[in-house]
């Protein structure tokens, strides 16, 4: 059975009562079923191998484990499993207040309706979060179908109340502003920030990369080539399902500026790796982020710093949880905020967000940035990661063609023989039928580009074709509403067809009059 969740389809297989709470050896060698954290070393999905039962109420909690299983057998990420489970939590804790006595088997589609609209009318919970636990009760209760403990139809109807639209996925919060950026990078700048965690911080900085990717390079992950130049090499286990062999992402890096000062860090932590192999654990092993364990020390009226503990019996490998929680302390001891004078605390996965706008800032493509980040489409790039700033799109802009005043520099022609005088200039050129480029030298914008720019004439025969591309552009902007980026494009070019138009016609009343 296939149902429609928000923007995701999910295939729902029927319970199966072969699954046993002993099968869970299949994926750990270290946890058992009653335990309330569950330790999946064997299973080869994904990064993050942990779920956690513990904040469920005991009288469901068997329930929720049984689930887990199924989902685990089913081939779901650990990872993905651990946040229905996490969801599931809320709904659990909701019936555990509003409806103690009540047995799950007895669960319908009205006591359903009656928490959408306890979770609608919570201001509390985010839109996200809500999605997530209304898409884990509807998979819950359509994974254990079939069991005597449940419904034999879910109660839960298809499709996601709280699905997100395209805007809602932006997530405008995880881009960090240039000011806490700047902060960040003079912190893990210093010496005394654990190593592993400032090689972790710099690839994440630099390379538009997710942290499980990050997180489980490994050792021998730079290969030198041409005398200046690195390529480092990423696993990536997202984009091809999260199965035994990840996909290669092979990333090129100039050896001078940051460029060295990151391959220089990430030499120094293959030495540490190296050092300490004799210790690791098997899922340890050839992993570039392995370190020894650190104690933080904190005098008075100090931020504290990091020590290396003396006698080194065991190794730590970092993990995505754990760099998530530095990033966060490290905030926090350090007063980071923005301009405003919020306190800010940031996600190893803005740093994403930040690498793909930078780019567009650095007039890269959406294509050129998906054979960087590996995205299989240029779709989610322009929809969720993109968040230009149409001040900074304008400064570069400038930059580029030279800062103008507020006047419009282009002539406006009207006259034949004058055009065929200009285009005999060296360095003048046609743009089509729409005018002249007056100076064309070495210039490699497009023709919207060339629409802003002082040395274009245009052609006053064609301002019906301005005036209907302006139309064009202005019927588009509703069907990119919700997607940023190319809406910032659309109204740049809209503006300069405004100015053009508005400029032929000042100039064909001052040829009447």
């Amino acid at each position: 059975m296939e149902t429609n969740l928000g923007l995701a389809t999910v295939v729902y297989l029927p319970y199966d009562e072969d699954i046993k709470c002993d099968d869970l050896e299949s994926y750990s060698s270290v946890s058992s079923f009653d335990d309330d954290i569950w330790d999946l070393d064997l299973y080869v999905k994904g990064t993050r191998r942990k779920i956690y039962f513990a904040s469920i109420p005991a009288k469901y909690r068997n329930y929720a484990k049984e689930y887990a299983l199924r989902r685990l057998h089913h081939l779901v990420a650990a990872a993905t499993v651990d946040s229905n489970v996490t969801g599931l939590r809320y709904f659990f804790i909701w019936m555990d207040d509003n409806h103690p006595k009540l047995p799950l088997l007895r669960v319908s589609s009205k006591l359903i309706d009656e928490y959408e609209m306890y979770l609608k009318l919570d201001g509390s919970v985010k839109k996200s979060t809500k999605e997530g636990i209304w898409t884990a009760c509807s998979q819950f209760f359509r994974t254990m179908k079939g069991h005597p403990e449940f419904p034999e139809r879910s109660p839960v109807r298809k499709g996601n109340p709280f699905s997100r639209t395209a805007v809602d996925r932006i997530h405008e919060e995880r881009y960090i502003p240039d000011e806490v950026a700047r902060q960040l990078d003079v912190i893990f700048r210093d010496q005394e920030i654990p190593l592993a965690l400032r090689v972790c911080y710099w690839i994440c900085r630099l390379i538009p990369s997710r942290i499980g990717e990050v997180i489980t390079i490994p050792i021998e992950c730079l290969r030198s080539y041409g005398g200046d130049y690195y390529i480092l090499t990423l696993n990536m286990f997202k984009q091809n399902g999260g199965y035994l062999v990840p996909e290669k992402r092979m990333i090129q890096i100039k050896y001078s500026d940051m460029g060295k000062y990151l391959v220089d860090l990430i030499k120094e932590q293959q030495i540490v790796a190296n050092k300490y192999q004799y210790l690791c654990k098997e899922n340890q092993k050839d992993r570039l982020f392995i370190y020894p364990p650190y104690n933080f020390y904190k005098n008075k009226g100090e931020n504290g710093k990091y020590i290396e503990c003396a006698n080194v019996k065991k190794v730590e490998l970092l993990s995505d949880v754990n760099f998530r929680r530095f990033l966060k302390n490290i905030s926090y001891r350090n007063s980071i905020k923005d301009k405003d004078g919020n306190e800010v605390t940031v996600t190893s996965h803005a740093f994403r967000h930040n690498a793909i706008t930078d780019r567009i800032y650095e007039n890269f493509n959406l294509l050129e940035i998906k054979d960087m980040t590996h995205h299989k489409t240029t779709a989610m790039i322009a929809q969720s990661y993109v968040h230009a700033d149409e001040s900074k799109l304008v400064k570069k802009a400038q930059m580029i063609t030279g800062e103008r005043d507020e006047r419009f520099a282009g002539r406006i022609i009207a006259n034949a023989m004058r055009f065929d005088q200009i285009l005999k200039m060296p360095r003048s050129q046609r743009l089509g039928h729409i005018g002249v480029c007056s100076d064309a030298t070495g210039c490699k914008n497009d023709l919207y580009e060339c629409l802003g720019c002082e040395y274009f004439v245009p052609n006053i025969d064609n301002l019906d074709e301005f005036i209907a591309d302006r139309k064009k552009f202005e019927e588009q902007l509703a069907f990119y509403k919700n997607m940023p980026y190319m809406l910032e494009n659309i109204k740049a070019k809209i503006s300069q067809l405004d100015v053009v138009i508005e400029r032929i016609r000042k100039s064909m009343e001052d040829t009447n009059e």
